[in-house]
C-alpha cells in the first residue's frame, strides 16, 4: 500500500483510495490491536470520526468521490473504510460499507 497516495486523496475525492483499500482489507490482520496513533500515522487523520459508548470510536475514510467533496464536506453515502476501536483504544474491526470492486 502506498500511504502517500492515501493521505493525499483527502475525502476520497481523487478516487485513488479504492485500490489502496484492497491492500488494507487483505492485510487487516496486521492492524488488529494497533492504536489510534498507529492508524493515523499510516492513514492520516480520518475523514470522519464517530464516538460510541465509553471510549469506543470509529474512524471513517472515504474511498470514492461524492457529496463529501463539496464545500463543508457534508456526510455522504459514498463507500468508506470503517476502522473500529474498542474500549482500550485498539483496532477491533476493519470493513467497508459496501464491497470493493474486484
Amino acid at each position: 500500500m502506498n500511504t502517500a497516495i492515501w493521505v493525499q486523496d483527502t475525502y476520497g475525492c481523487q478516487n485513488k483510495r479504492s485500490e489502496q483499500a484492497k491492500a488494507i482489507i487483505n492485510q487487516k490482520g496486521q492492524l488488529y490491536g494497533k492504536t489510534t496513533a498507529t492508524v493515523e500515522r499510516l492513514l492520516g487523520r480520518p475523514d470522519e470520526e464517530e464516538l460510541a459508548e465509553q471510549t469506543e470510536k470509529t474512524y471513517y475514510y472515504y474511498l470514492e468521490s461524492g457529496p463529501q467533496c463539496e464545500a463543508g464536506h457534508p456526510r455522504s453515502a459514498a463507500n468508506k473504510l470503517a476502522i473500529h476501536f474498542g474500549a482500550i483504544g485498539t483496532v477491533t474491526e476493519i470493513l467497508t460499507e459496501r464491497p470493493l470492486a474486484k
